[in-house]
C-alpha cells in the first residue's frame, strides 16, 4: 500500500534538499510509514497471526537483503517473548529450510512487493509441505500473498527517492514489535522471568 500521493509529494529526496530539510523529510516519512501502518492492520489479522506463532514448535524466517535484519530483529524479539526462532542469512540455507522444516514449524517470509522468485520458490516447498506461512508485505495481492495462510501489509512508497524500501521497513518494524508484544502479553510472567536472567548475566 503506498503513501497517499498528497502527502508523498513533498518527501522526495532530490540533489537540492539541505541537512535541515532531510531532517524534517526522513522524519515525516517514518511518521507517516508508522501511522499508516497502524490504521491499516485489521486487529484480527494480528490475532490470526499471533495464534499461528503460538501453536508453532519453531518459527522459521525466509527474507533477503535488507529483509534480513528485519528477520535478524524478529527472532530476537520473538525469542525474548518465548518463541524460538531461526534465521539463515544465506539463500542456499533458507532453500533447504524450507525443503525439511516440519509442518510443526510456521514460516515467516518478508518480501516488499511479495514477487521475489527465491522466496516464492521456498514458499511453494513449503506448502507442499503443510507448513503455515505468515507473510509480510506491502502489496495485498501478490504470489507469496496467494501462498501465505496469514498476509500483514504494511505501508511502501512507490519510488528510491521516496525511500520506498525504507517505509516498508519502518513499518515492518513496527508489526514485528507489535507481534512481540502480543506474544510476550501471552507468556508475561515467564517473559520476564527469563529477561529478568538473561539482563543479569549480559548487564543489558
Amino acid at each position: 500500500r503506498d503513501l497517499a500521493e498528497g502527502r508523498a509529494q513533498d518527501k522526495s529526496i532530490t540533489n537540492k534538499d539541505t541537512i535541515r530539510s532531510i531532517l524534517d523529510k526522513v522524519a515525516r516519512i517514518d511518521s507517516d510509514a508508522l501511522e499508516e501502518t497502524r490504521t491499516g492492520v485489521d486487529p484480527s489479522i494480528i490475532m490470526r497471526a499471533t495464534f499461528l506463532l503460538e501453536r508453532a514448535e519453531h518459527v522459521d524466517f525466509y527474507a533477503q537483503d535488507n529483509n534480513a535484519a528485519l528477520a535478524d530483529f524478529g527472532s530476537y524479539c520473538f525469542m525474548h517473548a518465548q518463541k524460538c526462532s531461526t534465521v539463515h542469512r544465506a539463500t542456499n540455507l533458507q532453500y533447504l529450510q524450507a525443503m525439511c522444516a516440519p509442518s510443526s514449524h510456521v514460516a515467516f517470509i518478508i518480501s516488499r512487493t511479495g514477487e521475489n522468485r527465491q522466496l516464492i520458490e521456498m514458499a511453494e516447498h513449503l506448502k507442499k509441505q503443510k507448513n503455515r506461512i505468515i507473510l509480510l508485505t506491502s502489496v495485498e495481492k501478490s504470489t507469496l500473498a496467494g501462498l501465505a495462510e496469514v498476509s500483514i501489509n504494511v505501508a511502501s512508497a512507490d519510488s528510491f527517492s521516496k525511500l520506498g524500501s525504507l517505509v516498508f521497513l519502518v513499518g515492518a518494524k513496527y508489526i514485528m514489535e507489535v507481534l512481540f508484544a502480543t506474544l510476550m502479553a501471552h507468556h508475561y510472567e515467564k517473559a520476564l522471568t527469563m529477561n529478568d536472567v538473561y539482563e543479569h548475566m549480559f548487564r543489558i
